[in-house]
């Protein structure tokens, strides 16, 4: 049975981190989401309507827009000035910060955050005879998709060459915004490895050895940074050099909805520790 939301509402905005949350009023509150879409449209002269350049493809996503409105309300812990205050002080403060919903369903709470950042300072209506309640409007624009409150880490120790890694994403979104780690567990832990997505046919190899027990490569497909530590992850290095990838590709790594199907390869016998860490994403 297919659970029903009773209620859904904008939380608050946070620092980038999750911290410091300033939440929003719940009295009689809105939030009015948008989003357009990149039409890559070409015209044909003679011809009617327009050739889609992506073809069949889904278009691109631009930054979405979050507008929320609430009241705020003079109490006997902050007065309306007050909490405007504090309000318009945080917002500006965390610049790039976390926007926070939630979905109140008769089963579960559910959270979800997204980066943005305000475009402008809170407006607040001020009216002539009533002060105890008073009308705050904020607008977002948001830079990522929704994305769940808890990372999905996925962690496989691998003593032989190949091995494959089952990844689930819960989302409804493509995963863009990921971090592949291997850990070598002794000497020559990796020689050369290559990591495949075998359900969307992606790959990455590293020309490089994890000869030692604190060796560590890192890769971070958000920044489409590869990097490696020799001290067991304290201090890293960029490793950019040492990656190929599939000609045709034009990121890294993507993990599609539902499960994927991750190989790891490395020369001789392996003795590494893989992981995958990201937060499952939704439109």
């Amino acid at each position: 049975m297919s659970v029903v939301p009773k209620r859904q509402w904008m939380q608050g905005f946070s620092r980038a981190d999750g911290s410091d949350i300033v939440a929003f009023s719940r009295l009689a509150h809105e939030w009015t989401p948008s989003q357009p879409l990149v039409a890559p449209l070409a015209s044909v002269i003679g011809a009617d309507y327009a050739i889609n350049l992506l073809g069949g493809g889904p278009m691109p996503k631009r930054p979405g827009r979050e507008r929320v409105r609430f009241l705020l309300r003079h109490d006997d812990d902050a007065s309306v000035d007050q909490q405007a205050d504090e309000l318009k002080a945080a917002i500006r403060r965390y610049g790039v910060g976390r926007l926070w919903s939630v979905v109140e369903g008769y089963e579960a709470i559910t959270r979800r955050w997204a980066y943005a950042q305000a475009v402008a300072m809170p407006d607040i209506t001020y009216g002539v005879r009533d002060r105890e309640f008073v009308p705050v409007s904020v607008e977002f624009v948001r830079l990522s998709d929704w994305l769940a409150e808890t990372e999905t880490i996925v962690t496989l120790p691998i003593g032989a060459s190949p091995a494959v890694m089952e990844v689930v994403n819960a989302g409804t979104a493509d995963a863009r915004d990921l971090v592949l780690q291997l850990a070598s567990g002794g000497t020559n832990g990796y020689t050369n490895p290559a990591i495949q997505n075998t359900t969307t046919g992606e790959w990455l190899s590293f020309a490089l050895t994890g000869a030692a027990a604190n060796h560590r490569l890192r890769v971070e497909t958000g920044r489409a940074a590869v990097e490696r530590s020799t001290d067991g992850g304290t201090t890293w290095i960029s490793a950019q050099g040492a990656l190929s990838l599939g000609a045709t590709q034009a990121g890294l790594m993507t993990l599609v909805p539902g499960s994927n199907y991750i190989e790891f390869t490395s020369d001789g016998t392996p003795n590494m520790t893989a992981t995958v860490r990201f937060f499952a994403p939704f439109e």
